[in-house]
């Protein structure tokens, strides 16, 4: 069945092509919460130019006509356990596209580096892709921080969310065995391979309504920005004499935890 599907839609991966910088973007602001980062040059030159590492493995998703359908590839192929990322052209998705090209993709993983293990990370409401894990036989293996959060900010953040829980993040929190409050403020972590394709290991019952919207990254920015601020506020009113010391404390802090997140968001 699966040789079947491959070959009806014909699936292929080549190598990025400088010609594709312009389709690479438009994909990016499909995927991207803050779509208008990307109206900066800089934004978009940082984004290519960072494909462009040494470490990167780069592949077009396409067929015989050469269409560009979307985008795949690894983070890191140095790592022990590499990360994984597909993307596809909104256009596309629910065509059948995405396991074809993930199975091409570990194929070809596996005779470049000779690893048979892939890290997959995904936001907890982004369904269509835990969907594709659940069809790929992806292993859930645990939940982590979501790297725009600290543990007391994760915390806080699903206190004040709790309206987004779902019956789908119920669900994730019974199959990864955590708490529903963690899946509202943390990364799905997969691991996936090639053998692992042959049967699935979990099972996400979603409901499709409507456009995919990404609310848990659209709040976790919000909220981040809004706690930044007030931050920045509070340390704006103790800047006298007679708090300098502690003044100095707190921008010390602030410093280290900005300074762990943007590592976090680095590894992304």
């Amino acid at each position: 069945m699966v040789m079947e599907e491959e070959r009806r839609m014909d699936i292929r991966l080549r190598g990025l092509r400088p010609e594709d910088r312009d389709l690479y973007i438009l994909l990016q602001r499909e995927y991207w919460v803050n779509k208008k980062a990307l109206d900066e040059v800089e934004t978009q030159d940082g984004l290519w130019q960072g494909l462009q590492e040494e470490k990167r493995i780069n592949h077009v998703i396409t067929m015989p006509d050469g269409e560009f359908y979307g985008f795949c590839g690894v983070k890191d192929k140095y790592l022990d356990i590499p990360e994984i990322e597909i993307e596809i052209l909104e256009k596309y998705t629910g065509q059948g596209i995405g396991y074809p090209a993930m199975r091409l993709l570990l194929k070809e993983l596996e005779e470049h580096t000779g690893k048979t293990r892939y890290l997959a990370e995904v936001i907890p409401d982004n369904y269509p892709s835990i969907k594709l894990m659940q069809k790929c036989g992806a292993i859930p293996y645990k939940v982590g921080l979501h790297p725009l959060l600290n543990e007391e900010e994760a915390a806080e953040f699903a206190d004040q969310h709790a309206h987004l829980i779902s019956g789908e993040s119920i669900q994730l929190a019974e199959i990864f065995g955590v708490g529903v409050e963690d899946i509202l403020s943390g990364v799905l972590h997969f691991h996936i391979g090639l053998e692992d394709m042959t049967q699935e290991r979990f099972r996400l019952e979603w409901r499709k309504e409507g456009k995919f919207e990404r609310k848990l990254e659209k709040a976790i920015m919000v909220y981040t920005l809004t706690t930044h601020l007030g931050r920045l506020k509070k340390l704006d009113r103790m800047a006298d004499g007679e708090n300098a010391q502690k003044l100095s404390q707190m921008l010390k802090e602030y410093e280290d935890d900005l300074e762990a997140k943007l590592k976090r968001i680095e590894r992304v």
